[in-house]
C-alpha cells in the first residue's frame, strides 16, 4: 500500500488524524452540520449491529453501533482506498474521505478491531470455517470486547494494539463529529 494520495501533515499525526468514509454526495452536509452518526446506516454496520446483538443479547458494549461514526485510523489503507478508486477498478463507488482532527471532537471516543468484527460477519453469514482470526464466535466476541478501548486523547490512537495480526483499528465516535474537526476532505 502508498500513501500519496494522503497529505504529510496527516500520515504523520501521532493519531490527530483520522478519516470518516462517505459518498461524494454527503460531503456539503458533513462541511455544514458534522457527521451525524444517525445517518442512515451502511450494511456492513448493520451487520455488525444485528451479529453483535445475537451473539451478546444481554451483555452491552459501551456504545450501540447503529448509532455511532466510524473513522479509519491508518492513513495507508485510505490511502489505498483512494488510489483504488482513482484507477477506477470498480472496487469502490464514489467516496470521499472527510479527516477528522480528533482533538476537536467533544463525544464519546473509542478504538476496537474492526478485523475481529469483520470476522464476526463473516461468522453470521458463513459459519466459524470462514472466519480468519479466531475458531469460534464466542472467542471473537471476547477478543472484540477485550480491544475496545476509551480515547482520551490522539496519543491512544498512535499507541492501540489489539493484539491481533494485521488489525484494523477503527475509531468510534458516540456522537456528533462537529463541522469545525472536518479539517479537509481527499478523494
Amino acid at each position: 500500500m502508498t500513501t500519496k494520495s494522503i497529505p504529510t501533515k496527516y500520515r504523520k499525526s501521532e493519531g490527530q488524524y483520522v478519516f470518516h468514509t462517505t459518498e461524494t454526495e454527503n460531503i456539503d452536509s458533513i462541511l455544514d452540520k458534522g457527521v451525524d452518526p444517525m445517518y442512515e446506516t451502511g450494511p456492513d454496520t448493520t451487520a455488525a449491529a444485528d451479529v453483535l446483538s445475537h451473539l451478546a443479547p444481554n451483555e452491552p458494549f459501551p456504545f450501540d453501533r447503529t448509532t455511532v461514526a466510524y473513522c479509519h485510523t491508518d492513513s495507508e489503507y485510505v490511502g489505498w482506498l483512494i488510489e483504488q478508486q482513482q484507477q477506477d477498478h470498480g472496487f469502490i463507488s464514489d467516496n470521499s474521505y472527510a479527516v477528522i482532527d480528533v482533538t476537536k471532537i467533544d463525544a464519546p471516543k473509542y478504538i476496537s478491531d474492526m478485523k475481529i468484527v469483520s470476522d464476526l460477519i463473516d461468522y453470521k453469514y458463513g459459519g466459524s470455517n470462514v472466519m480468519l482470526c479466531f475458531d469460534t464466535a464466542r472467542e471473537a466476541l471476547a477478543a472484540y470486547r477485550e480491544s475496545i478501548q476509551p480515547v482520551d486523547s490522539p496519543s491512544d490512537i498512535e499507541t492501540y494494539d489489539s493484539g491481533i495480526k494485521d488489525s484494523h483499528p477503527e475509531l468510534i465516535v458516540s456522537g456528533i463529529i462537529p463541522p469545525e474537526a472536518i479539517v479537509d476532505v481527499l478523494d
